[in-house]
């Protein structure tokens, strides 16, 4: 159909071909119920609803993501996505909502429930709205059209979802979305009639990786995706590196509630006066900081740390590690020493295009050097590799480590923390740019049940040379099997 965009128009929008076949009913159903949407809103919920043209049957958008700062209003079309929903769509009979903080959730499902309560109309079909910690929920009665459909509010971690064959998947404050928790939704739906996904979220930041690759997604317009961002910056621009934060009429561009009176430019100037730049841009104007954020090893300390190479005095001790990017386009091999002079010392032996090198070479470090191990990372892009470097290997009797879950964690803690107190000696010879581009990204991706790993996607450059000195520094301070030679020479690597 030919979109009729809301006045004031997304600064960045794509969606599919649609036919607007539920929204009437939808937007009826939430004035029933008490939610007067604005224009903007109603819009937004007839494209989420939209049907394919081919197959009346069936949402166009599988997907649909809806960026809006805070307070304009994202709220209620959610709350008027979930009526519907549970009144007029007999196929879903489980929706989820989720959120980053349960208090968050907890605070939606009061307002939900309080709209259904006081809607004699819909509260008829209600069987019970269970309220206690972790059970919030609005279920209806099996007897009537509704066919039972319940509404449960969940808080994220990995495991939410699973096992649960969602019908609709509403996740909130997607800009704290861990990848794990699309793993685990997004199998459950497999199976479903008509699925939906919908986040909701203010401006991403260089940690959210879930949100990030939906808004490029969108910005291309997949397919099965609509997408719809209002945001500060002219619509060609995706970053919006240029916005003024005193312009007003980059207010009104991306605060559509501003447009009807919900929120006033008084309070956004009041804003202004009481936020940070950073807080302000991203809070209420809408603009990404994915990418600007500073490294989480500052790189001036880092180039404090380089020094000379193994070659420089004796090894006590030596591990290797190999790691490479998603891609598999190139190979790091990274060596941790032992000098026995209180510091352990790193040093990126290669760093090369292609794969077919790395077993060959990895087996004459191992021949020449006898390091007491050598290690990767058993789920990163590397783990590929692990076949064709232990035949390579043969008979050299070499472990072979490989680290996953809380090694890696523990991996990427203690190589930040000994960074940090100055206990490595860095050197990386012709790939000291290479190294240099890879530490200058470096951030943190934060595992909701503890501990940290480096985020390898969505970055400007390889972190694989420094994935191959992070396994090697943490296999060095493994105990070995067996007892080894401790070498008061060169070791030849």
């Amino acid at each position: 159909m030919r979109v009729e965009w809301p006045d004031p128009k997304p600064r960045v929008v794509s969606c599919p071909d649609f036919v607007d076949r539920w929204g009437d009913d939808a937007v009826e159903l939430a004035e029933l119920a008490g939610l007067d949407l604005d224009p903007w809103q109603q819009w937004a919920l007839r494209l989420m609803l939209g049907v394919r043209p081919d197959d009346p049957g069936r949402f166009a958008s599988f997907e649909h993501g809806e960026i809006v700062p805070r307070q304009d209003g994202k709220g209620a079309i959610l709350e008027a996505r979930e009526l519907a929903g549970l009144f007029l769509f007999p196929w879903e009979r489980l929706l989820i909502h989720t959120a980053h903080e349960f208090k968050t959730s907890q605070e939606h499902f009061l307002r939900i429930m309080d709209l259904v309560e006081s809607t004699p109309a819909l509260l008829k079909h209600v069987k019970s709205i269970p309220t206690s910690n972790g059970k919030e929920a609005i279920v209806l009665h099996r007897r009537d059209c509704c066919r039972g459909a319940r509404l449960r509010f969940l808080a994220r971690s990995k495991g939410s979802g699973r096992g649960f064959s969602g019908d609709l998947v509403v996740l909130d404050e997607a800009m704290t979305l861990p990848v794990e928790t699309m793993g685990a939704l997004f199998p459950t739906m497999s199976a479903r009639q008509n699925p939906q996904v919908v986040y909701t979220a203010t401006a991403g930041d260089a940690d959210s990786e879930v949100l990030a690759q939906v808004r490029e997604r969108g910005i291309r317009g997949d397919a099965g995706l609509s997408y719809v961002e209002y945001s500060a910056g002219e619509p060609d621009d995706h970053v919006g590196d240029e916005v003024n934060l005193d312009d007003r009429a980059e207010w009104w561009r991306a605060n559509p509630a501003m447009a009807s009176g919900r929120i006033s430019e008084e309070f956004v100037d009041q804003e202004r006066r009481a936020l940070s730049e950073e807080q302000f841009a991203k809070e209420r104007l809408c603009l990404w900081s994915v990418g600007k954020r500073a490294s989480v090893i500052d790189i001036d300390h880092w180039q404090s740390l380089l020094g000379d190479s193994w070659e420089a005095g004796p090894v006590q001790l030596a591990a290797l590690a190999w790691d490479a990017p998603p891609e598999k386009g190139s190979v790091s091999i990274g060596l941790a020493t032992d000098r026995g002079d209180g510091k352990r010392h790193l040093d990126l032996v290669e760093y090369r295009s292609g794969t077919a090198w790395a077993a060959p070479r990895l087996a004459e470090l191992v021949k020449n050097g006898k390091p007491i191990h050598v290690a990767y990372g058993k789920n990163s892009p590397a783990a590929s590799l692990h076949d064709e470097i232990v035949a390579a290997l043969g008979k050299l009797k070499i472990p072979v480590l490989g680290f996953a879950g809380a090694d890696v964690k523990a991996a990427c803690g203690q190589f930040l923390d000994w960074v940090e107190d100055g206990r490595f000696v860095v050197h990386a010879g012709p790939n000291e740019n290479v190294l240099a581009a890879a530490v200058d990204v470096l951030r943190k991706r934060e595992d909701p049940e503890g501990g940290f790993t480096f985020q390898r996607r969505d970055t400007a450059a390889d972190i694989s040379p420094v994935m191959a000195l992070v396994f090697a520094s943490y296999a060095l301070g493994r105990p070995a099997k067996r007892k080894r030679k401790q070498y008061s020479g060169k070791a030849r690597f």
